[in-house]
């Protein structure tokens, strides 16, 4: 037991490493400075490489703060994570697997205080908060990392060239990201540690020197809820920007109604469009959206009209059409795609066949297959029936083309949808069974594409329920019972019967998702026998270009 100068006051805890208190990681230990010269010692035993928090907590004045330090065995200051550590919370990587030492005392000044001492393993961090210890990222290239614990810095080490501008961007990781309730620190230091850059998640830089600089990570406040994984991209601006792919339709051939993506090895700006152009085989110019879509470094060329098939089209892009985010431009691109070609009968694949309007009987057979007609929809009298399709001119022209096995019909300003039983039918029912109100064509589209690619009704079913429209309609925080009355009411358009309630209300309290259970209603008979008057002769939308 040490003896205070005051003698009529035992210590609780030793003064000096030789009579250290034991503190084990994950543990915390409650003391007192009896005095104002009291000095207490706290043994703590430490792996190499690992990252350990020591956290003080006192029950005197705010502005009276007990010192908390951290000394190895001859009392010398071991380097702390700064600027992680703040006043009582202390970070620090252990360079060596032993004993260090935790130091509590006060100013002589301030009153006797208790308090309570806390000692936590982090782990191993992923990037550490200085240059020796810090990661890499290659220019062009991204980083992927996580802000870990409280006050955690994270440093990545980049080599930059002078004269070159670059391109810095910090964003949330797919999982687990970055809070957003909270703002990051995003900065470039030279090798000498000085501040040369940073403006929020994004900016760019144009290097003073050729050399290496170090990119810095961190909250700007030490919280434990301020964390969350992170992406860092970098790229070089000067340099032109560069095709990082094959242009879409180039290994697979384009479809009829797709879109031409490039992606560039950089973020580009949005082109007006001029120095651009499609044209076909004899030279005819393909007319394009106004505006192209630009998504960082993607591209997206979307054709006004659908293309013919297996036909030759020519995508030109003029020098400087497209630029990067600094302006230089793209040295352009002529560039030669054929789409894919129509089949004289149908296969057992997806296939395109060409309406002939001369009463010829077309047979798709399996697959999802689309029979393409010249002209708007509007010309053409469609109908289904005894399982399969007519279509004939409105003008009385040609004859009555016989259709089975096909699923599309692809004119000029729209698609049809023959396969009401199929993706087609249980996209639109699913739909109407959501938001109560026939679909828009555009929207439509979006989700038969990605239902044709394999997403599941109930999958879609998820997505609608979690939209915002879906939440307008049927209220925010609903109770299962609710949400299964609103189902009755907004799809079936009348009360739930008393079997019909308990049955789902069952299925939704033992865990099916509401999702499955708005699929389930969608495709009930009751409201397929509500919608084959509006959709059993085939229904128009917009495909999707992808």
């Amino acid at each position: 037991m040490t003896i205070l100068h005051d003698t009529s006051i035992d210590d609780d805890v030793g003064n000096q490493p030789d009579n250290a208190t034991q503190l084990a990681i994950g543990a915390s230990a409650n003391g007192k400075l009896e005095v104002a010269s009291d000095n207490d010692v706290y043994k703590v035993s430490v792996i190499a490489g690992q990252v350990y928090a020591f956290q003080l907590q006192h029950d005197g004045l705010p502005s009276q703060w007990p010192t908390l330090a951290v000394t190895d065995a001859q009392s010398r200051p071991l380097g702390l994570l700064a600027p992680g550590s703040v006043d009582g919370y202390k970070l620090y990587t252990a360079t060596a697997t032993g004993d260090i030492y935790l130091n509590v005392s006060e100013d002589r000044n301030y009153q006797p205080v208790g308090y309570t001492l806390s000692a936590v393993s982090l782990g191993a961090d992923d990037y550490g908060n200085e240059q020796k210890s810090a990661g890499s990222v290659a220019i062009g290239s991204q980083a992927k990392g996580a802000l870990s614990y409280a006050g955690d810095v994270d440093m990545l080490k980049v080599t930059l060239k002078q004269g070159t501008t670059y391109q810095f961007d910090l964003q949330a990781g797919d999982i687990g990201g970055l809070n957003p309730q909270y703002t990051y620190a995003f900065e470039l230091y030279d090798a000498k540690g000085k501040y040369v850059a940073s403006y929020d998640n994004s900016f760019s830089y144009k290097a003073i020197g050729t050399g290496d600089y170090f990119l810095s990570i961190k909250a700007d406040q030490v919280d434990a809820a301020a964390t969350g994984s992170y992406i860092v991209s970098t790229s070089a601006q000067d340099a032109p920007p560069q095709l990082a792919g094959p242009v879409a339709g180039g290994v697979v051939r384009l479809g009829l109604s797709d879109a031409l993506s490039l992606d560039f090895d950089q973020k580009i700006l949005a082109p007006d469009g001029s120095g651009i152009t499609l044209t076909d085989a004899a030279g005819n110019e393909i007319p394009l959206t106004e505006i192209l879509s630009v998504s960082g470094s993607h591209l997206t060329i979307d054709p006004l009209v659908h293309l013919a098939p297996g036909t030759r089209y020519t995508l030109d892009i003029a020098a400087d059409a497209i630029s990067n985010l600094n302006g230089t431009g793209y040295a352009g691109l002529h560039y030669s795609f054929t789409t894919v070609a129509a089949v004289a009968t149908g296969t057992a694949g997806n296939d395109i066949l060409i309406g002939k309007e001369n009463g010829a009987a077309i047979h798709g057979r399996a697959g999802t297959d689309t029979v393409v007609y010249a002209g708007n929809a509007g010309n053409y009298d469609i109908v289904q029936r005894n399982g399969h399709a007519e279509i004939k001119p409105v003008n009385g022209s040609g004859g009555t083309d016989i259709l089975d096995g096909v699923e599309r019909l692809l004119f000029d300003d729209k698609t049809v949808a023959l396969d009401i039983d199929g993706v087609g039918g249980k996209a639109y029912r699913l739909y109407q069974a959501a938001f109560n109100r026939a679909p828009d064509e555009s929207g439509l589209g979006y989700w038969i594409s990605n239902m044709d690619k394999g997403l599941s009704l109930q999958a879609t079913a998820g997505y609608f329920v979690a939209s915002e429209e879906f939440g307008r309609r049927y209220g925010a925080n609903l109770s299962d019972a609710d949400f299964v009355t609103q189902l009755y009411n907004n799809v079936l358009h009348r009360a739930p019967d008393a079997a019909g309630h308990a049955y789902w209300l069952h299925d939704l309290q033992i865990g099916v998702a509401r999702g499955n259970v708005l699929a389930n209603f969608s495709e009930s008979p009751e409201n397929q026998a509500a919608l084959i008057q509006v959709i059993g002769n085939g229904f128009g939308y917009i495909p999707y270009s992808v």
